[in-house]
């Protein structure tokens, strides 16, 4: 197995954002765009609830607000009925350059007024970034399936709540060959138990 990418913790402080902590997994996203010309990254987590879709969010935003890209969200129903090897190819704009995709079986049953406001392109293609809000690996397979054509994979730990063994064998799974796209581990709702300059001197 590769080593293991860094772990960058999320975790919001009164002083900074948890956006101002995303540095290190948009300077990764940034660097396969700029070797790629567009990204697809696809993010899950050992267990449930661990906050995969809010960082999905944040990164989205983020990825907006640096490079004025758009970016295209693809969540979990939007692989209804198709493989998820395959980016659905109805996307609906919820906020200025982030999208939302729609599964195929939802765009062809929209009335005609509602497909107005729908971008069809294949695969998402009008998006410089599409981000993949995957279930969790504890109940569901999906992230498996859509790493393939994933150019890079995080995984979204819930700080106190994912065990340990459940981190290792989510790295195993996502970073074994032929693939090795795991780019990072993403520490999410971390709490300070003890004043943080205390915390600091450990």
């Amino acid at each position: 197995m590769s080593t293991v990418p860094k772990i960058v913790d999320i975790t919001t402080t009164p002083a900074r954002p948890a956006r101002a902590f995303l540095r290190d997994v948009i300077d990764t996203m940034a660097r396969i765009h700029r070797d790629q010309g567009r990204s697809i990254f696809a993010l899950t987590a050992p267990n449930r609830r661990a906050g995969t879709s809010y960082v999905v969010n944040l990164l989205a935003e983020e990825l907006v607000s640096q490079f004025e890209a758009t970016v295209g969200i693809v969540p979990a129903a939007a692989f209804k009925g198709v493989d998820a090897t395959r980016i659905p190819q109805g996307f609906v704009e919820h906020a200025p350059n982030i999208w939302t995709a729609v599964s195929d079986q939802t765009l062809e049953n929209m009335p005609d007024f509602a497909l107005e406001g729908v971008c069809v392109s294949s695969g998402g293609s009008h998006c410089d970034f599409i981000l993949i809000d995957c279930p969790a690996l504890d109940c569901s397979s999906q992230a498996l399936r859509s790493a393939s054509i994933a150019d890079g994979i995080f995984l979204v730990v819930e700080a106190g709540v994912t065990r340990t063994e459940q981190i290792e064998a989510a790295v195993r799974l996502l970073d074994a060959p032929p693939a090795r796209r795991l780019q990072g581990i993403i520490l999410n709702r971390r709490t300070y138990p003890i004043p943080k300059f205390l915390y600091q001197l450990l």
